[in-house]
């Protein structure tokens, strides 16, 4: 049997968690309860943690951490990595979710995406699906950038389904789009077109190149 790679999660026992999803129709992806159900059917406990790891009240964002028999217990060869992402038994994904009232996990996006804006968390992920169902959009990604104020707010980079299209007129119609559909500090501030997005081997956006314009 060979060994995992680098970096790799691994666990004590021989099993592969299977988290179960739902992508909603608000673009949220959504855990069910009771947030995992492993192969072997060990449930696992979640939590959503502030940046201290003080546990949060339902509808704030914050880390989802987890634990259960059947969760990582250490990164194969990253021991700074390990030591990092796992205290006292939890496990700290570096995903950002919220839990609703009824005891469900939303995702909003990986932590390192993640945007404040004016004092509030704006997931990109959100802002790119809602361009993505405008009917001129191919692909879009979403990145924060200062204003003149150097304030960060969200900018959009669009692949638009027929390139000879790019004008004002679009990029005004895109912003106003989300504009409708999202919470008003959501939208994003600047559009820029673009022939296609920088992305890895594997399809992942490279979004640091974004970020450096």
């Amino acid at each position: 049997m060979s060994s995992p790679h680098d970096g790799a999660l691994t666990s004590g026992a021989n099993s592969v968690v299977e988290d179960v999803f739902v992508l909603t129709a608000d673009f949220h992806i959504r855990l069910l309860r009771p947030v995992l159900v492993t192969a072997d059917h060990v449930r696992a406990e979640g939590r959503i943690v502030s940046d201290d790891g003080v546990d949060l009240a339902d509808g704030e964002p914050g880390q989802f951490v987890i634990k259960g028999e059947s969760v990582a217990t250490y990164y194969w060869n990253k021991p700074e990595r390990t030591a990092g992402s796992m205290l006292d038994g939890w496990f700290f994904t570096g995903d950002t979710c919220y839990r609703d009232e009824d005891g469900y996990y939303f995702f909003c996006g990986r932590d390192d995406d993640m945007l404040k804006v004016g004092g509030i968390w704006v997931a990109p992920f959100e802002v790119e699906s809602t361009l993505a169902a405008h009917p001129a959009v191919l692909e879009a990604a979403v990145v924060g950038w200062p204003d003149e104020s150097d304030l960060i707010k969200p900018k959009a980079y669009v692949v638009l389904k027929e390139r000879n299209r790019a004008s004002d007129a679009i990029k005004t119609d895109l912003i106003d789009f989300v504009r409708d559909r999202l919470a008003p500090f959501k939208y994003p501030r600047w559009i820029e077109v673009v022939d296609d997005l920088p992305k890895t081997a594997t399809g992942k956006i490279q979004r640091y190149r974004l970020r450096a314009g």
